[in-house]
């Protein structure tokens, strides 16, 4: 009976049919991930959010792949709600240099903090180097590495204005008389 309940489960999360999926999930064995991926193949990321705390996360291989699935499809809600149950730094922030280089930038924001930048930067760079330089995907990997620094930029501001404003003992000028 429940290997009819995951093929129904299946069959409803392929059809982004979240009011069959949350029925369905008490019924069936989730935990195989057909269901979690035929949501993500079906971009629908209200199935995916109920079936993720029922699906086996523990192969990260498959896991990093439906993130990374999820990027390919420019599923910027999915690959929201992928990025804590699985590594988006694995392979130099694989899915990010992927999103860059199709230029994805909502991906790329999605992406940006949970993943090594400067990492798919350099991955980035040697990608171009090897293309001889020029065009779109040179574009692309620059203002990638703009937006990088321009995030390391603001982070420092703010560091130095957290010391400054933070000082327990400002320092008081003496007046001359």
């Amino acid at each position: 009976m429940s290997k009819t309940f995951n093929n129904q489960l299946i069959k409803a999360a392929a059809a982004g049919d979240d009011e069959e999926v949350r029925r369905l999930i008490p019924l069936a064995s989730a935990c195989n991930n057909e269901a979690l991926k035929a949501a993500i193949h079906s971009h629908s990321s209200v199935c995916v959010e109920m079936l993720l705390p029922v699906s086996d996360l523990s192969d990260v291989v498959e896991i990093n792949g439906l993130l990374l699935w999820a990027v390919e499809s420019l599923d910027a809600a999915c690959v929201q709600l992928l990025i804590p149950v699985c590594n988006p730094k694995f392979n130099d922030s694989y899915p990010l240099q992927v999103a860059v280089l199709r230029g994805y930038t909502n991906i790329v924001n999605a992406l940006f903090d949970a993943s090594e930048p400067r990492a798919a930067l350099k991955c980035l760079q040697n990608f171009v180097g090897s293309l001889g330089g020029g065009g779109v995907i040179e574009q692309r990997v620059a203002q990638f590495q703009e937006q990088i620094e321009r995030c390391e930029s603001e982070q420092q501001n703010k560091v130095l204005r957290e010391e400054v404003d933070g000082a327990d003992n400002p320092v008081k000028c003496k007046q001359k008389m």
